[in-house]
């Protein structure tokens, strides 16, 4: 997002044109080793087994078989897709599509990892387990940024929310210090009382 861009060029001083023109200068294979990217729609008819189209993740890494294999199936593992490995992604539901497009992009640990939109379609357990395996990875020392629309799922391990509303910063900062009832009847036109629900928050004005 331009807007969230322009942002932390202003708050956290990043020369984002000059990285840009770094990063322009990249071949493809050089900018696949650096960062991973998981789209709001991405590509999901593909008549590729779960395993292969996880593994294609790893595409720029100069890796064994035998370690591709070991670094698919822990992948799988984190994000519960074991008995999927030899199904083909066309033959799978859209929830399960998902977690297998998210499993491509986290499986090479890249330094960078943006996704937009990762828990689009999933139901809310799979969607706090993806949100978790993403923490998990940030943990690891991966800078994650990730494009939300559900607020009840930023307690999944976010360490920072920078809310946006027509390109401008309504908010930045932890999850339990920005969002509140107040930010939500702004941000969506909810009432006081379905603000509070959404959160779970303590009655409190709008």
């Amino acid at each position: 997002d331009h807007a969230l861009i322009r942002y932390l060029d202003r708050v956290l001083g990043l020369d984002v044109e000059r990285h840009r023109r770094e990063i322009a200068r990249l071949a493809p294979a050089e900018l696949a080793v650096l960062r991973a990217f998981l789209p709001q729609s991405p590509p999901l008819d593909w008549p590729l087994t779960v395993e292969r189209v996880v593994a294609l993740g790893l595409h720029a890494d100069p890796l064994a078989r035998g370690a591709v294999t070991a670094r698919v199936a822990a992948t799988l593992k984190a994000l519960d897709l074991r008995g999927f490995a030899g199904r083909r992604l066309d033959s799978l539901s859209g929830g399960e599509r998902a977690r297998v497009m998210l499993a491509s992009t986290l499986v090479g640990a890249r330094a960078v990892v943006l996704c937009d939109e990762p828990a689009a379609g999933l139901d809310p357990g799979q969607a706090r387990a993806a949100l978790a395996s993403l923490g998990q990875t940030a943990a690891g020392g991966a800078l994650v940024v990730v494009s939300l629309h559900d607020v009840t799922l930023l307690d999944a391990g976010f360490d920072r929310v920078v809310v946006l509303r027509d390109g401008a910063v309504l908010a930045d900062g932890p999850p339990a210090q920005v969002l509140d009832p107040d930010l939500l009847c702004t941000l969506y036109g909810l009432t006081p009382a379905q603000a509070r629900r959404l959160l779970g928050a303590a009655p409190g004005g709008c």
